[in-house]
């Protein structure tokens, strides 16, 4: 869910772009609310002729809550997110911790060189598009201190998006749920009209083999609520699984399937093409509550006729049992 990033209007001279990203999505419920942690890098060209002074955030969506900059754990040798083996180049060291509040610290995170991690970045939110089908969150993220030519920094910001899902078959006793994660989507033509946002920052897709400065990388990670299983859709994925993955904390957390893109695998990343809004792609997928064979045969009794327990009805429940069982035999094997 990224519309793009943006420069203020005093940094239109700024020669910047986006070299690494992260996006870890939880599905939290039957609503389809979705709490998000993004992570990115920028930096700014040697040779550019002005500094960066703010980031902005283009978000396709009306409803963003609990938004939080939480730049504080990049120094959190620990944390799994942090982990380098789940890093693009397995490399990860904090190298300087900040000392006050209003400082910096600087890490090595996964693109090779210094990478400069402000302690603490305040931030605001406003919209664009409202009272439209298009309607877009805009986080601003003035830095600190400027980021000067040559200089890289990391930011990482969370929050909320509600009712994401968009349920296929609402009547059905096991109502199957399609979700659609959009980047780099036309938002609106609000978003051109306000100062600064023709000033896209561009974003690397792909690792730059022959750079090793530049291993870039844009990834999406889809964690389902551990009630919920992929009915179908979701291509291009490039790793899933259905295990004791993490929650959005860090800990270990329940089974759960969990899906992967890498969009330097995408066709729309060839050639090491530079991205930003108008490079669009989404992706897509349905996805159902899992119930065990009992719960399942409870729904189907509560809508069967109310009528005395003949033999037939015996019979056909038993039935029903059996096709449920083997169901589920055949999901525990595909999780598998």
């Amino acid at each position: 869910m990224l519309i793009g990033f943006f420069k203020a209007r005093n940094d239109v001279d700024c020669e910047c772009r986006v070299i690494k990203y992260v996006d870890r999505i939880w599905l939290l419920n039957d609503r389809g609310d979705a709490k998000f942690r993004r992570q990115f890098i920028v930096e700014v060209a040697p040779d550019s002729s002005k500094s960066l002074g703010e980031i902005r955030i283009a978000i396709p969506a009306e409803n963003l809550t609990e938004v939080y900059v939480i730049n504080k754990e990049c120094f959190d040798e620990n944390l799994i997110f942090n982990s380098p083996h789940i890093l693009t180049t397995n490399k990860y060291e904090v190298i300087k911790r900040p000392q006050e509040l209003g400082s910096f610290g600087i890490i090595e995170d996964d693109v090779n060189g210094k990478v400069k991690v402000f302690n603490d970045i305040s931030y605001s939110i406003f919209k664009v598009g409202v009272n439209t089908p298009n309607v877009c969150n805009i986080i601003r993220l003035p830095l600190p201190a400027p980021l000067e030519p040559g200089e890289r920094t990391e930011i990482r910001v969370v929050f909320k998006i509600s009712s994401m899902f968009d349920t296929v078959n609402p009547e059905s006793k096991f109502p199957i749920n399609s979700i659609r994660l959009d980047y780099f989507m036309p938002c609106t033509q609000d978003l051109a009209s306000i100062d600064g946002y023709e000033n896209e920052i561009k974003v690397l897709p792909e690792l730059e083999h022959d750079n090793p400065d530049h291993p870039g990388g844009f990834d999406i990670w889809l964690y389902f609520s551990p009630n919920y299983g992929k009915v179908g859709g979701f291509s291009n994925t490039s790793l899933e699984v259905y295990n004791e993955v993490h929650n959005f904390n860090g800990e270990k957390g329940e089974k759960r399937q969990k899906l992967g893109w890498k969009l330097r695998y995408l066709p729309i990343a060839k050639d090491k093409n530079l991205i930003g809004s108008g490079d669009s792609f989404y992706i897509t997928g349905q996805l159902a509550e899992i119930y065990d064979s009992q719960k399942a045969l409870e729904k189907i009794k509560e809508g069967l006729p109310t009528i005395q327990n003949t033999g037939k009805w015996s019979l056909l429940i038993s039935i029903l049992a059996i096709i449920i069982s083997i169901i589920a035999m055949v999901l525990t094997f595909t999780r598998c």
